[in-house]
């Protein structure tokens, strides 16, 4: 389930060069939640293995039993972007990652830093 949001003008202005990187990678869109709390990052592969949504509520919810659940890739991803100062909670899906910020943080510095996680975990 992908909630239909939309850039909005400013948050689109700050991240053009984010939005451009998408075209030429696994990540086919960065939509953010009208909140501003909230940006789904969305890809043409799969990132999760599992068909539903797996929560990540802290870093240390990522124990050795999600690897077999979200596959690997998707683990990588939890794992780098729960690194990125600012992160508060994560939600995967089969094609799509939310993350939800730390109110004091800004989309214009988080999106190239999550942007980055998923693509090297690609690799």
């Amino acid at each position: 389930m992908i909630l239909p949001w939309t850039l909005t003008s400013d948050l689109e202005k700050d991240n053009k060069k984010e939005i451009k990187m998408c075209a030429q990678s696994n990540l086919s869109e960065v939509k953010f939640c009208p909140s501003g709390d909230i940006c789904d990052f969305v890809t043409r592969h799969k990132i999760s293995d599992y068909p539903n949504l797996v929560f990540f509520n802290s870093p240390s919810e990522s124990n050795s039993r999600y690897p077999e659940i979200i596959g690997e890739i998707g683990y990588k991803i939890v794992l780098r972007v729960f690194g990125i100062p600012g992160v508060k909670t994560i939600f995967i899906y089969p094609h799509t990652l939310c993350v939800r910020k730390e109110d004091s943080f800004s989309w214009k510095d988080l999106v190239p830093q999550i942007t980055k996680a998923i693509l090297e975990s690609e690799n």
